[in-house]
């Protein structure tokens, strides 16, 4: 991020835009800008994995079906992801989330 941040501030050109590259850094901006889309042009026609965003521990209750998939922070290739097969489980991950002091999605 802070490489990205020097390109943008020396006006460094690049292929893709540096927003774009800057706005696809986390994970949960990227699925809220799809939720715009599937918002203009129908569930039907845009369908997506179910997914819920907790920016902290304190809100997180089980709102779906288990097993569900904790995915904490901004971590990549498989790093900070969890398959929780149940409520106790689910409990004690948001504990973890809790001193993580990062964001959570649940798939």
């Amino acid at each position: 991020k802070n490489l990205l941040l020097g390109f943008q501030y020396g006006g460094l050109p690049s292929i893709n835009s540096l927003q774009s590259i800057y706005n696809f850094q986390d994970k949960p901006w990227v699925f809220a800008q799809l939720l715009d889309i599937q918002r203009k042009v129908g569930k039907e026609n845009f369908p997506l994995i179910e997914q819920n965003y907790y920016p902290d521990h304190r809100d997180m209750e089980p709102a779906g079906q288990f097993p569900c998939i904790f995915k904490v922070g901004h971590a990549h290739g498989g790093l900070g992801k969890v398959k929780v097969e149940n409520e106790t489980a689910y409990q004690d991950l948001a504990s973890v989330v809790a001193v993580s002091g990062h964001y959570v999605t649940v798939e």
